[in-house]
């Protein structure tokens, strides 16, 4: 079976299928990521924009980057000229007590106490963790979701995240230090009290 770099080289020398196996890879991320910026309809139009864009120009992909970064850096730039509206606050964050478990980059100091799933009622517990974790990820402000999808979801450096969204590294770690403490403050909340809210 063709790994992924094969995949891409077969589509950069017109190979239709190949093409094809690559949006059926890449458009659930890019709709995920975009859940951040846009509502749904606007999320469509913007990933056929991109992979419009991304077929005219296949030829000017150099392969100098990932072939994921040149991406998700065309559909952002899409999704920007669609808001027409800067959309990535910069602000400092505001110390609270929650700070202290996460260093400069928004990365534990301490990994929280590991969380057993033995027994049915547990599972249940899982399936609302997860309920309250999709909730609060939702609700963080537009520039927090995408930088903690783009990191943590996607699976892209801090490099690749900065050069997309013109961005210095320590506003992208404010803005993924924010989620993720927000994130945690919900988790520890529900754990320690079994609500959601």
């Amino acid at each position: 079976m063709p790994g992924m770099d094969d995949i891409i080289e077969s589509a950069l020398n017109g190979d239709e299928a190949s093409f094809n196996a690559l949006i059926q890879t890449y458009t659930p991320g890019l709709k995920a990521m975009l859940q951040s910026m846009v509502d749904e309809t606007s999320a469509a139009d913007i990933i056929q924009e991109a992979w419009l864009s991304v077929f005219t120009h296949l030829n000017d992909f150099k392969q100098k980057s990932h072939f994921k970064t040149w991406l998700y850096r065309i559909t952002i730039n899409k999704a920007k000229t669609h808001l027409k509206s800067a959309w990535i606050q910069k602000d400092t964050p505001k110390s609270d007590s929650l700070d202290e478990r996460f260093d400069y980059k928004g990365c534990w100091k301490q990994l929280p106490e590991p969380w057993g799933m033995e027994s049915p009622e547990a599972l249940l517990e899982q399936q609302e963790l997860a309920s309250v974790i999709q909730t609060c990820i939702e609700h963080l402000p537009n520039s927090q979701r995408l930088v903690l999808i783009l990191h943590d979801i996607e699976q892209l450096s801090f490099e690749e995240i900065c050069s997309m969204l013109d961005l210095s590294q320590s506003n992208v770690f404010v803005l993924i230090h924010r989620a993720r403490k927000a994130l945690y403050a919900r988790i520890e909340h529900f754990l320690l009290t079994g609500a959601s809210s």
